[in-house]
């Protein structure tokens, strides 16, 4: 049987990977849509920075 420990840790993996999943999914979107780097930088400040937030919690 796998310890509590364990199990933790691979529900935190999995958390952290659908995080990272959503900041890639940003960038490909500042990728699709041809942004500068001052657009990259203002989709960030709206998406990825509360993201960040959330997973914090």
């Amino acid at each position: 049987m796998i310890s509590d420990e364990i199990q933790n840790f691979f529900r935190y993996t999995a958390r952290a990977l659908t995080y990272i999943r959503h900041l890639y999914a940003i960038e490909k979107e500042a990728d699709e849509k041809g942004h500068t780097i001052e657009e990259r930088y203002q989709l960030r400040q709206e998406k990825t920075i509360p993201l960040l937030r959330q997973f914090g919690e």
